[in-house]
């Protein structure tokens, strides 16, 4: 299904869907041939913003606006809403900002557009937000967005850390005291259940990713990554969910704590390994596998 940009607050993310929809119709469209359809002359600066290594700037923006407006799949309130959302997400103020969200919430058919909501979308995407948070509790903890990108690794710098922390205090995940010291709120942002939503899917993969990084860079004595492989009967699923759910709270309370080491994620991961077509039924049985 083609992607409607009025149901996207991120332009990156509308460009990445309609990419996609795109090679779902025809399975031989690159972004090369994309590349050539907007008149650049090289696919590595279309590539990179795709990526999120490069901003998108409204240079680039108008060029796939226009194409988007002259092949149709864009009408002209469709093009100055993308167009104004580019703008939104390059604006350096909450005055800027403020200005767009204004013009966007006009465009958009049920005149809403809320940068809180953008705000929550952001931090569910972003796994870095959650470890800020988690991070105001360690010993050593320092408000300072340099140290804490510098915790964090090569991957967050500290203009996203800053953007980050931003977004929290708006949303009242965290707080300063009167000394100017970050600390974790009591309010608690809830993601809903067992609901398609691209920007907890984008958490998981990133966080999926930072695991697997970890088999590699982290010694056995500081991570715990173990697999097990069984058939199962689909019915206990729901009941399964519940397990892992209650488990997680448990865990929680034993090791969540005021006064931590370090910040740890955990991941885990309930999945089916075969494809819906291999399959001849729903099976049954015990563990076939443990490592």
């Amino acid at each position: 299904m083609e992607p409607q940009v009025f149901q996207y607050h991120d332009p990156v993310e509308y460009l990445n869907a309609s990419i996609q929809a795109a090679q779902v119709k025809n399975p031989s469209f690159s972004m090369r041939a994309w590349a050539k359809q907007l008149g650049m002359n090289h696919v590595a600066m279309l590539s990179m913003v795709l990526n999120r290594k490069r901003k998108l700037l409204p240079n680039l923006s108008s060029k796939i606006s226009n194409q988007f407006r002259t092949s149709g799949r864009f009408t002209e309130t469709e093009a100055r809403y993308f167009d104004m959302l580019v703008l939104f997400h390059n604006a350096s103020t909450m005055d800027e900002k403020n200005f767009y969200e204004g013009i966007l919430s006009s465009l958009k058919p049920d005149q809403s557009f809320s940068t809180l909501e953008l705000d929550k979308l952001n931090i569910i995407a972003d796994w870095y937000h959650a470890a800020i948070l988690e991070m105001t509790s360690l010993k050593n903890f320092k408000s300072d967005p340099q140290w804490i990108s510098l915790k964090l690794g090569s991957s967050v710098n500290k203009d996203q850390v800053r953007a980050g922390i931003e977004r929290l205090l708006r949303l009242g995940l965290l707080e300063r005291n009167a000394k100017g010291v970050l600390k974790k709120t009591t309010v608690f942002l809830a993601t809903p259940t067992d609901i398609p939503n691209q920007s907890l899917k984008k958490y998981h993969s990133d966080v999926i990713l930072k695991g697997v990084s970890a088999i590699e860079t982290q010694s056995v004595e500081k991570r715990d990554i173990t697999s097990i492989t069984f058939s199962m009967d689909l019915q206990k699923m729901p009941e399964a969910k519940k397990m892992i759910r209650d488990f997680r709270r448990k865990l929680l309370k034993f090791l969540g704590t005021a006064e931590g080491d370090s910040v740890y994620q955990m991941n885990i991961q309930l999945f089916d390994l075969l494809d819906e077509e291999d399959k001849d039924g729903v099976k049954t049985g015990g563990e076939k596998y443990v490592s």
